[in-house]
C-alpha cells in the first residue's frame, strides 16, 4: 500500500546502520516526517532517543495525535524506535513559535545521527489559520517570520553542536530548509552537507538570494511529485527531480504516498499536465499583480477569514456532502466597505453542488473530525497559499456538472 513506503523502507533496511550505509534521500524524508511530531511532549521524560520510546506505546500515540494521519505516523515512529538505524538517533533543541497575529507557525528540531553528524528538521504547515496565513504571504512578501526563525534557529544550533549537517523538510519545511543555508554566514554553509526540499516551495525573485543559490545548488536536493502543485509555487528553477506517487492529485503532497524502491524513491521524467499548468498560471498571476495589491488581495480574504473562524463547526456527512450555517452572502457583507478598486470586484466561483460550501469549509477546518478534515486541512494548506481564485474556478467549471455559486472577495 502507497501509506507504507515509508516504513517498509524503513522495516527492510532499519538493520543498517547510517556507518553501514550511508544517509540518503529516503532517510532525509523521515527525519522530516518527524517533525510533525509532538516531540514537546518529552520534555519531561527520561527519553533521549528514538530507541527509548519503544517501551511507552502511550507517548508515541500521543505524539503523533495531531498529525494528519496518525495511523501512518504512529506506525512509521514504531519501526523507527525498534529499528537500529534509527534507535539511537537523539533529539536537540526542539523549538516552537506560534503567534496567530503575526501569521507564523515555525517548528524546527535536530536529529543527532551520529556524533557530530545532525539533521535539522524543519515542519512544513500544520492546520493552524495562522500556518496558511503565513504559506499565503509568501506570495508578496519577501520574508516571513518562520524564515527568520529558520535562519536563527541554524545560527543557534551550528554554534551549540558543531559538526556536519543535513538540513530538511517537507512543504513549507522544505522552503524553511533551503532559506536557511541561503542566509547562513559563508563558514556555516561550508558545514552544511546536503539540503532536503521535499515539495516545498520556491521563493520570489531576489537577484541577491539568486547568486547565492546557485553557488549551494550542488548541495541543494529538491523532490517534488508527478502533481506537484505546492513545490511548483514561485519556483523558477528546473533542478528538481520527480518522484512517482500513489496519491491522487492534492494528495500526492503526502510524503507516505511517494515510491521508494530499494534506498531511493522511484523517478519520473517529468510533472504532470496539472502541476505544469498550476506552475505557469501562478507565474503569470503574479506577474500580473503587483505585490502591494497581493498584500490587499490576502487582506480581503483574512477579513472572510477572521469573522468566519468563530463560528459554529461544519458539519459534513459521510458523503462529502457539508453545509454550514454561515452563508457565503452573509460572508461577503459581513467585510468592511471598500472605497473602490480591486477589493470591490467579486468573483464566483462554479463548484459542484457537494462543494457548495467548500470555501466556507475551508475557511472553518479547525473544527473539522480527524476523518473528513483531512481533506478540508490538506486544501487550506495547498490551495488557498496558490491564490489560484479565478483559475481554481476554470478548473472547477469544467469538471462541474452541478454548478453553483460562491461570493469570493478576492480582488
Amino acid at each position: 500500500m502507497a501509506s507504507h513506503y515509508l516504513a517498509h523502507y524503513a522495516a527492510q533496511y532499519g538493520g543498517q546502520s547510517f556507518a553501514q550505509q550511508p544517509f540518503n534521500e529516503v532517510d532525509g524524508l523521515i527525519c522530516a516526517v518527524l517533525s510533525y511530531m509532538d516531540f514537546s511532549r518529552l520534555y519531561a521524560t527520561p527519553y533521549h532517543r528514538l530507541g527509548d520510546l519503544a517501551l511507552d506505546p502511550a507517548i508515541q500515540q500521543q505524539m503523533t495525535a495531531h498529525t494528519y494521519v496518525p495511523a501512518h505516523y504512529l506506525a512509521l515512529l514504531r519501526l523507527l524506535t525498534a529499528s537500529p538505524r534509527f534507535r539511537d538517533v537523539q533529539w536537540h533543541q526542539c523549538r516552537e513559535q506560534f503567534d496567530a497575529a503575526a501569521a507564523q507557525q515555525f517548528a524546527a528540531m535536530t536529529l543527532e545521527l551520529a556524533p557530530q553528524q545532525y539533521y535539522i528538521a524543519f515542519r512544513g504547515t500544520n492546520s493552524t489559520i495562522a500556518g496558511w496565513k503565513e504559506d499565503l504571504n509568501m506570495s508578496y512578501l519577501p520574508v516571513v517570520p518562520s524564515q527568520r526563525a529558520a535562519v536563527r534557529y541554524l545560527h543557534d544550533i551550528q554554534s551549540a553542536f558543531p559538526g556536519q549537517y543535513y538540513l530538511g523538510g517537507h512543504s513549507k519545511g522544505g522552503n524553511l530548509a533551503v532559506y536557511a543555508a541561503l542566509h547562513s554566514t559563508p563558514a556555516a554553509r561550508e558545514d552544511i552537507v546536503r539540503i532536503f526540499n521535499f515539495d516545498g516551495p520556491g521563493f520570489l525573485p531576489d537577484p541577491e538570494m539568486e547568486e547565492r543559490y546557485v553557488l549551494l545548488a550542488p548541495r541543494i536536493t529538491k523532490l517534488v511529485p508527478q502533481a506537484s502543485i505546492f513545490g511548483m509555487l514561485l519556483e523558477p528553477h528546473q533542478d528538481f527531480s520527480v518522484v512517482d506517487s500513489d496519491g491522487f492529485t492534492l494528495w500526492q503532497h503526502d510524503p507516505f504516498t511517494w515510491q521508494v524502491r530499494g534506498r531511493h524513491f522511484v523517478r519520473r521524467p517529468k510533472t504532470d499536465f496539472l502541476s505544469q499548468y498550476t506552475q505557469e498560471a501562478i507565474t503569470q498571476w503574479l506577474q500580473s499583480i503587483p505585490r502591494e495589491e497581493r498584500g490587499a488581495v490576502l487582506a480581503s480574504l483574512y477579513t472572510v477569514v477572521d469573522a468566519t473562524t468563530p463560528g459554529p463547526p461544519m458539519i459534513c456527512s459521510q458523503s462529502g456532502t457539508c453545509g454550514s450555517s454561515i452563508m457565503p452572502s452573509k460572508l461577503y457583507r459581513r467585510q468592511p466597505a471598500s472605497s473602490g478598486g480591486r477589493q470591490r470586484r467579486v468573483y464566483g466561483m462554479p463548484c459542484g453542488r457537494n462543494s457548495r460550501s467548500l470555501f466556507i469549509n475551508i475557511i472553518n477546518f479547525q473544527s473539522e473530525p480527524q476523518g473528513s478534515g483531512f481533506f478540508y486541512r490538506l486544501m487550506a494548506e495547498k490551495f488557498l497559499f496558490i491564490g489560484l481564485f479565478k483559475y481554481f474556478s476554470k478548473i472547477v467549471l469544467q469538471f462541474s456538472r452541478f454548478p453553483s455559486t460562491i461570493l469570493i472577495n478576492t480582488y
